[in-house]
């Protein structure tokens, strides 16, 4: 029988040409009198190419049967046409900013027009709306969207600090997170075809709710990633807690406008049998505000600030992998501190440790999610 791996195997022209000798050879030919410009070794090449590209087709061919085996292209072909999923594109990080106009001069800028930048993510941001900010005006609140696609845009609060366009006498600040999320990975995009798979079922298994909360063209465009189904109680309520890649999912169950409200009427609708009470609830937010040391190595020409941006970027990715009720470490759940450092530790070549001032494990909630905060970061120089 075949093994797997066999029948994912290309050949190369080298290894279809070497396959058409021999089998020349077993019938005869003197393969080996043939001239080095010969029409027939010719004909071998130009053979041994095209066989060739047959077989990487039927590798692919092979692997788009086989969910965990298919990747790139392949395996949104095959969450499309085999498990009827579509792929999550990357987003440009959106949110909002708050300026204000401390002297006499008056603003107006159209869609796109005023640039706004972190000086920390070295990011860029536009206005998505039309505004005018006038003589001594404070506290304007302005619509974003990065420039670059993308989790790499997401700005942490208080990190969009800047102004690209030129702006005299305006003072800009983000009170809130402008998250901006990266293609879906996949192993994200496996596991949601698999909850497909569950939502086809009349019982409502837990991977039915999962798959509808966070499948966002039937759930009414919720950004909605993490999903927690309870353990079945017996009294004919079904508890369903969600999250968001920044943090808790907004509104209530009872404002069909709100995201929470959007979330509960697609899962009524496509998940929870008749006779049953969906209780759905937002996840609650832990905040971790980590405070660390950075030790870079002298010889990278890594700069504090750009260590410093490194690492929080690089935690402002990892925290929303986490699932409501973070790592289950046996007596409940918790962000572990050694993932942390490790995480920070890998964030840019020239990095040679990150070590937390207090090394412990953050308790998580069974139904609480973890979000970053305002970490704080010295950074030592290392000769090295």
């Amino acid at each position: 029988m075949l093994s797997i791996e066999q029948l994912f195997k290309s050949m190369t022209p080298a290894e279809v040409k070497a396959s058409l000798y021999q089998l020349a050879e077993s019938f005869g030919l003197a393969t080996t009198a043939w001239q080095k410009l010969s029409p027939l070794r010719a004909i071998f090449a130009v053979l041994a190419q095209l066989f060739s590209n047959v077989t990487v087709l039927q590798a692919l061919f092979n692997q788009s049967g086989f969910l965990d085996w298919a990747v790139g292209d392949l395996l949104k072909n095959v969450a499309v046409y085999v498990y009827g999923v579509s792929p999550r594109e990357a987003t440009f990080a959106a949110g909002e900013v708050t300026i204000d106009n401390g002297a006499g001069g008056l603003y107006t800028y159209g869609v796109g027009d005023l640039v706004v930048t972190s000086s920390a993510l070295k990011k860029a941001y536009r206005n998505t709306a039309p505004i005018t900010i006038n003589p001594n005006e404070l506290g304007v609140v302005v619509p974003i969207e990065a420039l670059e696609l993308g989790s790499a845009s997401t700005a942490a609060s208080g990190q969009i600090d800047g102004f690209a366009t030129a702006s005299p006498s305006l003072t800009i600040t983000n009170a809130g997170a402008v998250v901006g999320e990266d293609e879906e990975t996949p192993a994200a995009l496996r596991q949601r075809c698999r909850n497909k798979l569950g939502a086809l079922s009349p019982d409502g298994p837990p991977k039915a709710y999962a798959y509808v909360a966070t499948t966002r063209e039937i759930n009414g465009g919720v950004p909605c990633d993490r999903v927690l189904v309870r353990p079945a109680e017996g009294n004919g309520t079904i508890r369903v807690v969600v999250a968001g890649p920044d943090g808790g999912i907004t509104g209530t169950t009872g404002d069909a406008s709100s995201n929470l409200g959007k979330l509960f009427l697609a899962l009524n609708r496509l998940a929870v049998p008749s006779g049953y009470t969906l209780l759905l609830s937002s996840a609650s937010v832990v905040t971790v505000t980590p405070s660390a040391t950075i030790y870079v190595a002298t010889s990278a020409g890594l700069t504090d600030a750009q260590a410093i941006a490194a690492v929080a970027q690089a935690l402002a990715n990892y925290l929303p992998t986490l699932p409501i009720g973070g790592v289950d470490v046996g007596a409940g759940g918790a962000v572990l501190f050694r993932a942390l450092e490790a995480v920070m530790a890998h964030a840019a070549s020239g990095i040679l440790e990150v070590k937390l001032t207090t090394e412990v494990d953050i308790a998580i909630g069974a139904t609480d999610v973890a979000i970053l905060g305002a970490p704080t970061f010295t950074v030592t120089q290392v000769a090295a």
